[in-house]
Order: C-alpha cells, then sequence, then structure tokens
C-alpha cells in the first residue's frame, strides 16, 4: 500500500490537471465567442449529450475491477464536458439571469447593422465584374472573396483592431475597409445563388437575404454579450475562419454545379454565415469609439 504522502500528493496532481484541462477547454470556449463563432447559449441537447455520454462511459467501466487507461481517460475527458457546461450555466445566470445570457437587444444595435447591411448590399452591386470575366458569377465572387482574404496585408490591417493600446482613426478604417471588401463579394455571392436555388437556405425563417443578415448579426452581436464590449472581438480570429470556411463553399459549389443541389445549397448556407460574421466585425469597428448602450435589464422587471 502506498504511503499517505504518496497518495495526496498523487490525488493533488490529478485534481491539478484536470483544473489545467477544464481552464483550457473554457479558454477555447471563449476564444470562439470572441471571434463570433460561438455564443453563450447552452442548448438543451448539449446538456443531454454530455451526462448521455458520461453515464455511458460510467456503465461500461463496469465495478470491482481497476480501469484501464482508456477508459480513465474517456472518463476524464466526459466529466470535463459536463463540467465546463456547468461552469458555463452558473456563469449565464450569475450575469444575465437565465442559462442562455443574450445582451438585450437595442434599438441602437438595429439601426447600426441596418445602416452596415444597407452599405454592403450597396458595394456588393457596384462590383465591377467586366475586369475580371467570368461565365459563373458565384463562383468569381466566392474566389474574389477569398483573394481579398489572403492578400497580403490584410491580416495586418485586421489584427490593428485588437485593444492592444491606442487606436487612431485610420486604423480602425482601414480595418473596416477590409472587412467590406471580403463581405461584398460575400453578398454579391449570396445573392447569386439565391437566383441559383429553388429555395435559398435563408427561407422560409427570414424570407431575404437582408432580413437574414440583419437577423443573424444581432444574433452574433448580443450572444456573445459583444454589445457592451465591441472592442473585444476577435478580428484575427474571426478573419482566419473566413479563409477556411470560404475554401469549402467554393468546393461545394462547384461539386454543387455537378448536379448535386444540396451542396449548392450548403455553400450558400457556409457563405451567409460568413457575411454574418463579416458583418459584425464591420458593425464593432463602428462601436469601438462610442460604444452602444446596453438596456437595463433590472428596470425591465427581468430577473436578477
Amino acid at each position: 500500500m502506498a504511503p499517505l504522502t504518496a497518495r495526496r500528493t498523487t490525488c493533488t496532481d490529478r485534481r491539478a490537471q484536470l483544473g489545467q484541462q477544464l481552464a483550457e477547454r473554457l479558454a477555447r470556449h471563449e476564444e470562439s465567442i470572441l471571434a463570433g463563432e460561438l455564443t453563450y447559449a447552452i442548448p438543451t441537447e448539449a446538456g443531454k449529450e454530455a451526462t448521455a455520454s458520461l453515464r455511458a462511459v460510467l456503465g461500461s467501466a463496469g465495478t470491482g475491477h481497476p480501469l484501464s487507461y482508456d477508459t480513465a481517460a474517456a472518463l476524464t475527458e466526459r466529466a470535463i464536458d459536463v463540467a465546463a457546461l456547468l461552469l458555463l450555466a452558473t456563469s449565464n445566470v450569475a450575469g444575465a439571469g437565465n442559462a442562455h445570457a443574450p445582451e438585450p437587444r437595442a434599438a441602437v444595435l438595429d439601426a447600426a447593422v441596418h445602416s452596415v447591411t444597407a452599405e454592403l448590399a450597396t458595394r456588393a452591386g457596384k462590383l465591377d465584374l467586366r475586369l475580371h470575366p467570368c461565365n459563373d458569377v458565384t463562383a468569381y465572387h466566392l474566389a474574389a472573396a477569398l483573394d481579398v482574404q489572403t492578400a497580403p496585408g490584410r491580416l495586418d490591417a485586421v489584427s490593428i483592431s485588437r485593444p492592444t493600446g491606442e487606436r487612431s482613426a485610420s486604423h480602425l478604417a482601414t480595418a473596416r475597409e477590409a472587412w467590406l471588401s471580403l463581405a461584398a463579394h460575400e453578398y454579391a455571392a449570396v445573392q447569386a445563388l439565391d437566383q441559383r436555388l429553388r429555395r435559398p437556405a435563408h427561407d422560409p425563417a427570414f424570407g431575404s437575404i437582408r432580413i437574414a443578415l440583419h437577423e443573424g448579426t444581432i444574433n452574433v452581436v448580443c450572444g456573445a454579450r459583444l454589445l457592451s464590449r465591441p472592442m473585444c472581438f476577435d478580428h484575427r480570429r474571426a478573419w482566419e475562419h473566413q479563409g477556411t470556411a470560404l475554401t469549402y463553399a467554393l468546393e461545394e459549389y462547384v461539386g454543387g454545379t455537378r448536379g448535386d443541389a444540396h451542396r449548392v445549397e450548403q455553400a450558400q448556407l457556409v457563405t451567409l454565415t460568413r457575411l454574418t460574421r463579416a458583418t459584425a466585425a464591420i458593425v464593432l469597428l463602428g462601436c469601438n469609439s462610442h460604444s452602444l448602450e446596453v438596456p437595463d435589464r433590472h428596470a425591465n422587471g427581468d430577473p436578477v
């Protein structure tokens, strides 16, 4: 039998390792939230899936036998999943009185999103295809968006919008122009896909690109609690996500032109999602100088 001091040391080390893994998991979640990829919402299905998976591992372990290394590792992983969800839910309840915890929607945010979406629609309509002749408008705009995303200096342009020291108006304008150049091609691609599809990806919930884009942007900003902290949006990481997703959208679209309509729908869904994130980035850049006011939940009688 191991000495008591040795067993205590082992338990302490194990707790430290679990704590470190949990902290890393939560940190990755927060990074995704600040890049507009995730929200603080915790779907009921996520909780059910995590607890069911934990029960399954416990059931397979049996009783009266030492745990194998693989079983112990799986058990640790599932336990961390459940613990992370519990911590997020607790944080949400403490911060907003409910497990989903989006920030309340503000009229000033609606106005800001409306202004940006109108600007994007105008800019997309003015893109000159004559300079880049292409038989397929959708493919051209998806490829052009990728060209913007990978252009030398573009990543540096959006990186300066991170909250590190003072940022001049010219820095913010440079970052905004980068996002606008990207989003205009995405907007034009989604429009072109609308004309190609019998039932666009945004139907029937929204009915039009403008409505889907508007509501999606509001969900990103409020769901990530960025309304009161616009300078925390991770523009660099969000910009990097654009390249991966647009590559996938272009691949799906090319595959869809060979007869698979589902792949064309997937291309529009992915592109619309990227456009929504880009629009959120543009809106939040406009909020850096004068932060949007968040309505007082408690004044409306909402729970603490």
